[in-house]
């Protein structure tokens, strides 16, 4: 039996501690090895693991980091412009489409309005001089009917009119706008012109797009969504439940679009008759139309709100992490061919195995 060897210096070192007695004299004194401190502020107390090693909490996000400004102006640069001229163009479209379509109806409609409001203008100046003061609860109790005001005419011409004009005045601004954004960045993402003096003036574009949107959007709210939410019932007034009513210009109307006021159902069943009062609504500016322009004049503000919003903690969320690690992981994964390959080969049909059944039915 081999005797232990002794302990190093080091060992013995950590195993005695010098005291110096009151002769002089000096000992060591042997320290017991510690087994583990049972103090609260013991190592065991905050750390837990039954197979003897410490654990700890990992690595968490921080989520109180600031944004670089610097990154996020270069973004925006990047991106902003191109979604700014994406939004323009769709705008002018779809204002150029549904303008049209108003247009259609826009003169005929107008022509009623006024024509209306002529006769009910007329006939109130004659009743007030044979009746004295009279209102509209008056005229209904005499005749029966839902007379329109003179005001409230007048107030449709006008929402006609400024419908009709500021659609067409938003186009053209427009399509102005896209004009004068498409060649800036096409030099800008191109890299035909460089350097800090040309990138000022690009942002300042940038900035003057954003300025024409934020305006169009008072505009689009009124008078054309505005406008479009009050045309069906305002036709339904001025065809159905309203009066006076102007007979020859119900035939120029009827004229006009092809259609009767009174069609027979079974004629318009088979498509043989349409029905003015449809054909009328349908024509004009749509409400939901004008919702998109709305979603779609915002949607560039939308965009650089959440480009910064990404950086600061969106791209950082636990969950949000974990999709774009399996993205990165899927597109490491895959296997980019070649797109051009010069002296391709078909494979022989006749070294091809197609299994068969029995009938000779491909499996």
């Amino acid at each position: 039996m081999t005797p232990p060897s002794p302990p190093t210096a080091d060992v013995q070192q950590q195993q005695q501690q010098p005291v110096i007695s009151g002769d002089g004299k000096l000992y060591f004194h042997r320290v017991p090895e510690s087994i583990g401190s049972e103090s609260p502020r013991s190592i065991r107390s905050y750390h837990k693991g039954s197979s003897g090693t410490l654990t700890g909490g990992g690595i968490k996000a921080n989520y109180s980091k600031q944004v670089d400004m610097k990154q996020y102006k270069a973004k925006i640069d990047k991106r902003l412009g191109h979604c700014l001229l994406a939004c323009i163009v769709t705008i002018a479209t779809v204002l150029c489409v549904y303008g049209l379509i108003h247009q259609s109806v826009h003169t005929e409609l107008t022509t009623y309005v006024n024509r209306t409001h002529q006769i009910a203008n007329e006939m109130k100046t004659v009743m007030l001089d044979d009746y004295g003061k009279l209102d509209n609860k008056t005229l209904a109790a005499m005749e029966g009917h839902n007379w329109m005001e003179v005001e409230e005419l007048e107030h449709d011409a006008y929402l006609l009119d400024q419908t009709h004009s500021k659609i067409w005045w938003l186009f053209f601004g427009n399509v102005v706008v896209a004009i004068l954004l498409t060649p800036v960045l096409f030099l800008v993402h191109c890299g035909f012109v460089e350097g800090n003096g040309f990138k000022l003036v690009y942002r300042i574009v940038l900035l003057a797009c954003l300025i024409w949107l934020f305006a169009q959007f008072f505009y689009l709210i009124h008078p054309i969504l505005f406008g479009a939410a009050r045309f069906p019932g305002m036709v339904d007034r001025l065809f159905v439940t309203g009066y006076p009513r102007d007979e020859y210009q119900l035939n120029d109307i009827k004229d006009a679009f092809s259609c009767e006021w009174v069609p027979d159902p079974v004629l318009v069943r088979f498509d043989l008759q349409l029905e003015c009062l449809p054909r009328i609504k349908n024509s004009l500016f749509p409400a939901y139309v004008a919702i998109l322009l709305l979603v779609l004049d915002v949607f560039p503000f939308i965009f650089a709100i959440f480009m910064y919003a990404w950086s600061a903690c969106i791209k950082d969320h636990k969950h949000v992490n974990t999709l774009r690690q399996r993205v990165n992981v899927n597109n490491q994964r895959r296997v980019h061919l070649p797109r051009h390959q010069e002296n391709y080969v078909p494979p022989n049909p006749k070294l091809i195995h197609i299994p068969t059944d029995k009938h000779g039915q491909y499996l």
